[in-house]
């Protein structure tokens, strides 16, 4: 029996735009499919890259909003069988519209920077990004990858994860942070304290919380209480620790020197010193 080339796997329809790749979910991508998009001043779109707690910043975001959360909120991009992509169903959403996205900052320059589009932005270590990848990649959503994690960690050196490099999209929107419609926290903050996340949220997005309201939305999404909440559609391990630094259990030490290297290269000229 051969042995399994890692650099040989795809994910179910992959495909590159403009060296990133992407999946049979991900139809229509490309930098000017936001164009006909007419911003209301009310909208916010969460983005994450993805295992960077996008569900749970979704739920807090609704939950600021008064609006039903998690997997209620519709991607812009992704779309499946019967289930069109967020941005196609735009026209049929009721304000404040909430979306959420795995996209790079270049899919939304003209959205944020002309139409001033309110963004919501979460950081996670990606060391802890890949771990948790790596675990969705061996789900039947991405074709059941088959190969230990320095198997998958062979995917990132070649530059071949589905949505591209986590730290790449990090960068781009990290050089971001300080446009005034655009709020960046990280995701050791939403575990270390999510009632300031919270606060933070609402006041970026006008909105008055009682210190009880901001309670009851930390407790309402809280990683036990969402997981309670899994929707049947979603797969047994979807929600796995949610952990800061579980990385140090899973990359060698070859790894972890790559890791690092890596981080010093893709976030020292952009001064992203969050995870040296």
């Amino acid at each position: 029996m051969a042995a399994f080339d890692p650099l040989s796997y795809k994910v179910p329809g992959e495909y590159q735009y403009e060296g990133i790749t992407f999946s049979i979910a991900f139809p229509d991508i490309s930098y000017d499919m936001l164009d006909g998009w007419q911003v209301k001043e009310s909208d916010v779109v969460v983005t994450t890259f993805p295992k960077s707690g996008t569900w749970w910043i979704s739920e807090i975001v609704a939950q600021v909003l008064d609006q039903r959360g998690g997997p209620s909120v519709p991607y812009i991009e992704m779309g499946f069988p019967g289930v069109p992509t967020g941005i196609k169903t735009l026209d049929t959403m009721k304000d404040p519209r909430l979306l959420k996205s795995h996209l790079s900052y270049k899919f939304f320059e003209r959205k944020v920077e002309i139409d001033n589009l309110k963004v919501v932005v979460v950081l996670r270590d990606p060391r802890d990004v890949l771990v948790s990848y790596y675990h969705m990649y061996q789900s039947e959503q991405l074709g059941g990858f088959p190969g230990s994690f320095s198997d998958f960690f062979q995917l990132v050196k070649a530059k071949k994860l589905l949505c591209g490099c986590p730290l790449d999209w990090a960068a781009s929107w990290w050089q971001k942070k300080d446009l005034p419609n655009v709020l960046l926290v990280t995701y050791e903050d939403m575990k270390a304290d999510c009632g300031q996340v919270v606060r933070s949220i609402a006041s970026f997005l006008g909105r008055s919380l009682s210190d009880k309201r901001v309670d009851a939305i930390v407790e309402h999404c809280s990683f036990g209480e969402m997981k309670k909440r899994k929707p049947i559609f979603v797969p047994d391990g979807f929600y796995r620790k949610g952990l800061v630094g579980d990385w140090n259990n899973h990359f060698s030490v070859e790894e972890a020197k790559y890791a690092k290297e890596l981080i010093r290269q893709k976030f020292g000229p952009v001064g992203l010193r969050l995870y040296e």
